[in-house]
């Protein structure tokens, strides 16, 4: 793809599924890539720049790595907001949801991205087109009975990227902004829903998997890597006129 060569990237949420398979993507356009996540499950990825702990819900966090980042002198040209979280433990119904759990998926869902935006935003795009892509959600178009915060905080991901992109479209160089919205990705995160989804109903996750896939048009979960190739995509100056766009990769779910 155009315009990644050389281009420096940060991946929040590198440890695994989307995220890992994000950094690898770009790594192997060319990119330099630094990875984060969480002390206690720092990733360990052949070709990354730098791996940084990062809790992306403090901002003085996100300060002290983009600092480390930029005083590297290669300059910042993007960033992936992919960290986030669904908080409950347990299957739920609106009138159960406990209001700890709210607020923690909201913190680590809408204000990680936001914390994200605002600090990156005064250095990207400094010498060069940048982009941010924010990894939202198709529970941001559809509704979650199950984990109702995990569907507001990751619409709060898709209005929030539409501000920064209107807000980036006139700088000079640009900035873009967009979001991508996975439906069911068979990363670690979908196996303990169905995890529990399968505790919940007494049947066996193969089961659940199989009635998931039934619900997909094109009748399998997708991948990592999928979802990562769209994101690169959105990263690279191929997609340069592309802003304020919310990507679905959901195999067909939302198209009927």
């Amino acid at each position: 793809m155009r315009g990644l060569e050389g281009r420096v990237a940060l991946v929040t949420g590198a440890s695994g599924g989307i995220g890992r398979a994000t950094v690898e993507r770009l790594i192997s356009e060319g990119a330099i890539v630094h990875a984060s996540d969480l002390a206690s499950c720092l990733p360990d990825i052949a070709g990354a720049r730098g791996v940084h702990a990062l809790d992306v819900t403090e901002p003085d966090a996100w300060t002290c790595v983009i600092a480390a980042i930029v005083d590297q002198g290669s300059g910042f040209d993007i960033l992936i907001n992919n960290a986030g979280a669904s908080t409950q433990d347990v299957i739920t119904d609106p009138s159960t949801v406990d209001l700890d759990a709210w607020r923690m998926s909201i913190r680590v869902n809408a204000d990680g991205c936001f914390l994200g935006c605002r600090t990156v935003w005064p250095v990207l795009g400094a010498a060069r087109p940048g982009a941010i892509v924010n990894i939202s959600s198709l529970a941001s178009f559809v509704g979650t009975p199950f984990d109702p915060a995990y569907g507001a905080a990751k619409a709060a991901v898709m209005q929030l990227t539409r501000s920064y992109a209107l807000a980036g479209a006139g700088r000079r160089p640009p900035v873009r902004c967009n979001s991508v919205h996975p439906g069911v990705i068979w990363t670690d995160m979908w196996k303990r829903h169905a995890a529990r989804l399968a505790d919940a109903s007494g049947n066996s996750i193969d089961a659940i998997q199989a009635d998931l896939s039934a619900r997909i048009p094109m009748g399998r979960p997708g991948t990592a890597e999928e979802v990562a190739s769209v994101i690169a995509f959105l990263a690279s100056e191929d997609a340069g006129y592309v802003t304020g766009q919310a990507i679905v990769i959901d195999g067909g779910m939302t198209a009927g």
